[in-house]
């Protein structure tokens, strides 16, 4: 798989990008499995357009390969790309769905506006190879974030970064955001292959997938917005808008069982979402980019 080349930087700067990032806590969404099944998914339902496009932009047509790059890479790409590390979500606050896009998307610092302008990116054939190349593994990547509820939805936590809990039976504080990144996407494949698991999610959902591919990435991140509310900030014990919690949460079974239920669907969403994208971009003799710009 051909690898899209990063800036040379000075030691400094690389520490100034790092500490860029570590500022950041909400860079990844989904585990490294989570990603790779939606890229699993996305890949079965590419056109053959698209597939040979894909392989001689990026090496491959096997989008889990490409899945995860906008995490492994996230310390250089803060260096060569500035804003980037807000790319990976919307900050749209939980008690306030009413402010205004510009004020929870500074600068277009967020998923939704760099979704599409990379779309445009890709669907240009007269563009630079390298910046088509890059479009593909941040559309991959991003458009799958923007699935995750705790990346559509902010409670003044950072995402749920700053609230901590434990999960039933446990005794070991972790991050709610990393409770919806890791464990709940662990529960809902108990064990499985990722290969396996997504080629059951497509079996599971193939009848929902044309209705998924309709509307722009706007709409998908105000689905995932209103399923933040509904299951993962306002079942939480407790619940208040922009909260400080002292001490950790525990979660309820209850909170943990309707998590781990949206979370197939979720995958499944973003994987028929990320081939919607690539195939609606990589179309016809110069592409059509299918996210409207905010």
């Amino acid at each position: 798989m051909a690898s899209m080349p990063l800036p040379q930087v000075s030691r400094r700067m690389l520490l100034i990008g790092l500490l860029a990032v570590l500022a950041s806590p909400r860079t990844r969404a989904w585990s490294a499995s989570g990603h790779r099944i939606t890229g699993e998914i996305a890949t079965a339902l590419l056109t053959p357009a698209a597939r040979s496009q894909l392989r001689q932009l990026v090496g491959s047509d096997e989008l889990s390969l490409v899945a995860n790059y906008m995490d492994e890479e996230r310390a250089a790409l803060a260096l060569s790309y500035p804003g980037s590390p807000s790319w990976h979500y919307d900050d749209r606050p939980a008690c306030a769905g009413d402010t205004p896009y510009a004020q929870y998307c500074p600068a277009g610092n967020c998923g939704t506006a760099q979704v599409s302008r990379w779309s445009a990116v890709l669907a240009d054939r007269a563009a630079d190879p390298a910046q088509r190349a890059f479009a593909v593994r941040l559309l991959v990547h991003v458009v799958s974030d923007l699935h995750q509820p705790l990346h559509s939805a902010n409670n003044a936590d950072q995402g749920g970064n700053q609230i901590l809990v434990l999960l039933p039976g446990t005794t070991q504080p972790q991050k709610l955001h990393k409770v919806w990144d890791v464990d709940f996407v662990d529960f809902a494949t108990r064990g499985s292959s990722e290969p396996a698991y997504a080629a059951r999610l497509l079996a599971q959902y193939a009848s929902d997938v044309p209705t998924w591919q309709h509307g722009s990435v706007m709409d998908w991140a105000a689905e995932t917005y209103e399923l933040a509310l509904q299951v993962a900030y306002h079942p939480l014990p407790g619940f208040a808008c922009n909260w400080s919690v002292s001490k950790p949460l525990v979660l309820p079974e209850s909170y943990v069982a309707g998590a781990v239920a949206i979370i197939p669907r979720q995958l499944a969403r973003a994987g028929a979402r990320i081939a919607f994208v690539l195939n609606s971009a990589l179309a016809g003799p110069s592409g059509v980019a299918p996210a409207r710009s905010p």
